[in-house]
């Protein structure tokens, strides 16, 4: 047997040993989002508006790259989401949730 088969025989055995065993199947969970519950003497259509603004400062002290060393380094983050949702109280909703603003 050449020096090759035996490299591919090893390598073939070695990942069917590695090869993950078969597991038993979960079933599918669904998301469950909130609907607003019926309430008497308002209407059955419902709207939410959510915005959330939020800002982060990082900073590194020292940073070291590739042999650079720098004092003080900082940096801003910044995102801008918006969670809306319209539906039928006691019925379902559609919601919409977005990054407007990220980096």
């Amino acid at each position: 047997m050449s020096v090759r088969a035996l490299v591919f025989v090893l390598l073939t055995a070695a990942l069917a040993a590695a090869a993950p065993t078969p597991g038993i199947a979960k079933p599918w969970q669904p998301r469950t989002f909130r609907v607003l519950p019926e309430v008497p003497g308002e209407g059955p259509m419902f709207v939410i508006f959510e915005p959330e603004y939020r800002t982060r400062l990082i900073g590194i002290d020292p940073l070291e790259v590739n042999g650079v060393v720098a004092q003080g380094v900082m940096w801003g983050e910044q995102r801008m989401r918006v969670q809306s949702s319209v539906g039928v109280r006691g019925v379902g909703a559609i919601h919409l949730q977005a990054d407007v603003l990220d980096g």
